[in-house]
């Protein structure tokens, strides 16, 4: 008996199926029954089972990928600081150039002369000084309000307003 013969039931000592029958029952059958898996989703004819290979490249995968998170991050940030002083430098520099021009300006005699006379009112021998003085502000009479549009005036106007006496509304006659 060959082993294909084996698995399929038949043989030289089996009947086939319909043949030879006595007592009218049926051949029992010697095959292997079939395994039925029930799936949840996906084709019928191929499980969905997740391999244990499978698993561990799942498991191995993911583990790398929590482990790069922090490293990239790092990175990113590294980059982003790195452009924002790259940015500050050439601020910078601008800034000592521009410090270096007004020293220069500063070795000139004349430039001396003329930041004397406007930041600090010198005069040269010889010369007459003229300072303008501004006329002082014109005081509000005791019973007007400040007008000057600070919030100083406003708060005043306000408490003024709040202690008049109420106006007589001309809208409501007395009754008789």
């Amino acid at each position: 008996m060959s082993e294909t013969d084996a698995r399929k039931g038949t043989g030289p000592g089996k009947a086939k199926s319909g043949a030879n029958r006595t007592n009218g029952t049926k051949p029992k059958s010697t095959a292997k029954r079939r395994r039925i898996v029930v799936t949840w989703g996906g084709p019928k004819g191929r499980p969905n089972r997740l391999t244990g290979r499978a698993g561990v490249l799942v498991l191995v995968v993911s583990v790398l990928a929590i482990a790069l998170v922090v490293p990239v991050r790092q990175y990113l940030d590294q980059r982003r600081d790195r452009d924002g002083l790259r940015v500050e430098t050439e601020r910078r520099r601008d800034e000592v150039e521009r410090l270096r021009e007004e020293l220069e300006r500063w070795q000139d005699p004349a430039f001396i002369r003329q930041q004397a006379r406007g930041q600090l009112h010198y005069v040269n021998p010889g010369d007459t000084a003229y300072s303008v003085i501004p006329p002082p502000p014109v005081a509000p009479s005791p019973g007007e309000s400040p007008k000057d549009g600070s919030w100083t005036g406003e708060l005043w106007t306000t408490v003024q307003d709040a202690d008049a006496a109420p106006a007589p509304n001309p809208s409501a006659a007395p009754s008789p």
